[in-house]
C-alpha cells in the first residue's frame, strides 16, 4: 500500500472524525478546471466534471473520441477520479465498440483498463499526471484501488459480501457519513 494512502487511512480509522469528513467531501479538488481545460484543448467530444456533489471523490468525465470506419464504430472515454480524503487519484480508460456479430448477446463490447487505448487518450492522460502530480497527488491503479484495507478486516464494516478497499474507503462513502 503506497504511503499516501496508509496515512489517509489511518487518519480515518477506527472512526473518522464527522466534521473533518465533511469538511473534506465538500472542498473542490486542485487540478480540476486545468484538466478540463486541456481536456477541451485536446478537441475532445465532451468533458464533465462533476464536483458539485458532497462525496469522497471528484469525478471527471471525457468523451474523448468516436471513430466510424467502414461500418466499424467505436467510442473511447476517460474517467478521472481524484479523491477528497487523500492526495490521490485515479485515470480509468474505456472503449466500446458495435458488437456486428450475426449471433451476439450483446450489442457492445466494452473494455477498460490502466492505460490509453489510443493516442490522444495517452497524451491526456500524461497532462493529467502533470497537472496533478504539480499538485503533490499520486496516481494509483487498478491494483491499488482494489487492495483490501487490511485495519477494516474483522470490524464492523467487514462482512462476507464486503470486503474493504481503497476504493470504497477513499473515493465513496463507505463510512455513511453523508447525508442520504
Amino acid at each position: 500500500m503506497k504511503p499516501e494512502v496508509r496515512q489517509a487511512i489511518d487518519r480515518l480509522l477506527p472512526e473518522p472524525d464527522r466534521d473533518d469528513y465533511l469538511s473534506a467531501c465538500s472542498r473542490t479538488p486542485d487540478g480540476i478546471p486545468a484538466i478540463v481545460a486541456r481536456a477541451k484543448a485536446a478537441d475532445v467530444v465532451s468533458v464533465r466534471a462533476y464536483t458539485e456533489r458532497r462525496a469522497p471523490g471528484a469525478q471527471i468525465s471525457i468523451e474523448v473520441q468516436r471513430w466510424l470506419d467502414a461500418g466499424f464504430s467505436a467510442e473511447y472515454t476517460m474517467g478521472v477520479a481524484i479523491s477528497r480524503l487523500a492526495p490521490v487519484y485515479s485515470i480509468q480508460h474505456g472503449f466500446s465498440v458495435r458488437n456486428r456479430h450475426p449471433e451476439a448477446t450483446e450489442p457492445t463490447l466494452y473494455g477498460a483498463r490502466d492505460f490509453g487505448f489510443i493516442k490522444v487518450q495517452e497524451a491526456l492522460h500524461d497532462a493529467i499526471e502533470e497537472i496533478l502530480g504539480g499538485h503533490d497527488m499520486t496516481l494509483l491503479d487498478t491494483w491499488d484501488l482494489d487492495a483490501p484495507v487490511p485495519a477494516l478486516l474483522g470490524s464492523r464494516w467487514h462482512t462476507e459480501t464486503c470486503l474493504p478497499t481503497v476504493r470504497m474507503v477513499l473515493f465513496e462513502d463507505f463510512f455513511e457519513l453523508l447525508d442520504p
